[in-house]
């Protein structure tokens, strides 16, 4: 590449160089299709970034086309059993007499095309969401003032709090604040609601959806994991617990959808529990464990699988010295799927569970590269990710689920970069005690 067509990319400008469209989330059509993911580019003012949602073709011979286009922006893609496509957007709703909004309410795009409509919305917004793979539930978390029971409880306190010029947040309990932002006054609360009307109506009726917020003292944290059974009639979550003083650990929940009825599935002192995922039959799960630290021992991650109804879990990773990011269950249940940092790389994994494969064998699926947002196609023949690194920006790639340190096949991308200027060299060393480093 010449000087001047080097100095004319991208990486020579910071302006254009913020300007690179970036993405983030990956879901798959129920009959494997379809990928959606969502795409944040500037906005005309260049004042913030604006997502859209577009499709990606899964055989990567189709270009990427954009599904949705709004002042907004649009996120959170997620199917419906039928096809249908559920996002979260702040667009205004046009069957209300309101001409704005603040907070994200819950559309539906129709399988077949067409325009979104809004199904559900709350004062506090739509936060995380999952559908139940079979029954088309809708599980979703949604911001609520204490006190408020219905929706328009919820809105009238925040209307009054506004109208009285009220800022401050009266703290009765650890934590007061998560990372860069205070806690409160409002909490997590799970809803839950569904099938959804084929054409018209809202989800849940005209009851909306139902609260099925825990009551005991703890917290809702969704952020760790929320998972739905493939029936809709469990809700798996994280629920966090006072460990002593100011510490807390997280548990797993589960949650009927039907009753709102809670049971402690797993915990144990010094030990956290979360981002529960479940297998393809519902029966058992599977979630990340790690140990909690101290001023003399590290935490220690693993992959812990659950029984649904017992309770009785076993560690999947014994003797790996690795830490698992996330669990990803494949369609049958015969493997889960999860990622680790390793060498500079964070790849793909595969864990046999039995079915297909010698119980306990992982397999490194990925030589190179770090890969987020894995999902397994409905059938089990490919693995999809978004993948990266230093040489290259998050972008959707198709994985064989059973071929070891391949190169992903790279599908077309709705924010290709084109060629990158320099190169990527890896060294290795070894330290004094023998152990590698990279």
């Amino acid at each position: 590449m010449s000087e001047a067509a080097q100095d004319s990319t991208p990486f020579h400008d910071l302006s254009r160089y913020v300007a690179l469209p970036r993405l983030s989330g990956l879901a798959v059509s129920p009959d494997g299709t379809r990928l959606v993911t969502s795409v944040a580019t500037l906005s005309p003012d260049t004042k913030k970034y604006l997502t859209a949602l577009w499709e990606i073709d899964p055989d990567g011979h189709r270009p990427a086309r954009r599904l949705t286009r709004s002042a907004a922006g649009e996120s959170q893609p997620a199917f419906l059993p039928d096809g249908s496509l559920l996002f979260t957007s702040t667009r205004p709703d046009a069957e209300s007499t309101e001409d704005k909004t603040d907070v994200p309410g819950l559309w539906v795009l129709p399988s077949g095309g067409g325009e979104a409509r809004q199904v559900a919305a709350r004062p506090g917004g739509i936060g995380a969401l999952r559908v139940a793979r079979d029954s088309g539930e809708v599980v979703f978390g949604s911001s609520v003032l204490p006190g408020a029971r219905t929706a328009e409880e919820d809105e009238a306190a925040r209307k009054a709090r506004t109208d009285a010029g009220v800022t401050a947040i009266l703290h009765e309990r650890y934590p007061v604040r998560f990372w860069d932002h205070d806690l409160g006054p409002a909490e997590n609360h799970l809803f839950a609601g569904g099938p959804l009307p084929a054409d018209t109506g809202r989800l849940g009726g005209e009851d909306g959806p139902r609260d099925l917020t825990p009551q005991p003292d703890g917290r809702v944290e969704i952020d760790d994991g929320l998972a739905v059974s493939p029936d809709g009639s469990t809700v798996a979550l994280s629920w966090s617990v006072n460990e002593g003083n100011t510490l807390r650990r997280s548990t797993i929940v589960l949650i009927d959808t039907a009753t709102a009825e809670q049971r402690t599935l797993v915990a144990a002192p010094g030990v956290e529990f979360f981002n529960p995922a479940f297998l393809g039959d519902g029966r058992s799960l599977v979630c990340l464990s790690a140990r909690m630290s101290n001023y003399d021992e590290p935490p220690d991650w693993t992959l812990w699988l659950v029984d649904s109804s017992s309770g009785d879990g076993r560690d999947l990773l014994p003797d790996l010295d690795l830490w698992p990011n996330d669990a990803v269950p494949a369609p049958d249940g015969s493997a889960v799927y999860f990622t680790a940092d390793e060498l500079g790389h964070c790849p793909v994994f595969r864990l046999d569970l039995g079915a297909g494969g010698a119980p306990g064998t992982v397999t490194r699926l990925t030589a190179s590269g770090a890969y987020t947002n894995v999902t397994a196609s409905p059938d089990g023949s490919a693995v999809y990710a978004l993948r990266s690194g230093i040489d290259s920006p998050p972008t959707p790639v198709r994985l064989d689920p059973h071929t070891a340190d391949q190169e992903p096949a790279t599908l077309q991308s709705p924010a290709d970069v084109g060629a990158l200027p320099g190169r990527v060299t890896h060294e290795h060393t070894t330290a004094p005690d023998g152990t590698a480093l990279h």
